[in-house]
């Protein structure tokens, strides 16, 4: 039960530091490795911690702030890897409006010397066109 708690914490850090878009926040939770990955929304596969960072730091710098929302959330625990699934709903405010998009989201984390830390996030938006009860009724 421990390990839940501290996977489900570094969970809601991640979302913490998206939302107050604080680079040195999301430094906190991500696994500082080559072997780390990211896919953002639309993006192609970021690999490495440095390039990673540097995507976070591009998507701060463009950003006058988030809102997330996370829903249909599951943890699953191994030893020393856990994944949480969620739908993420993300609104982002730029300069000049805002977007709003259903996002799902994996979030893989290794455990390592006793903190559970990101190694791969993947972010993939949900097509407005398809109902969302569809997407919930795939098994």
């Amino acid at each position: 039960m421990e390990d839940r708690k501290a996977v489900e914490a570094a969970n809601r850090t991640f979302y913490r530091a998206l939302e107050i878009c604080n680079i040195e926040a999301m430094d906190e939770v991500w696994l500082h490795d080559e072997n780390a990955k990211c896919v953002h929304p639309g993006w192609e596969m970021i690999k490495g911690w440095k390039k990673i960072r540097e995507s976070w730091s591009i998507i701060f710098r463009n950003t006058h702030g988030m809102q997330v929302q996370i829903e249909d959330v599951s943890t699953n625990i191994g030893d020393e890897v856990a994944w949480v699934t969620c739908v993420e709903n993300v609104t982002t405010f730029f300069e000049r409006g805002l977007a709003s998009t259903p996002v799902q989201a994996t979030n893989i984390f290794l455990k390592r010397d006793g903190k559970w830390l990101m190694v791969h996030h993947h972010a993939s938006p949900i097509p407005v066109n398809l109902p969302r009860q569809f997407t919930h009724t795939i098994q």
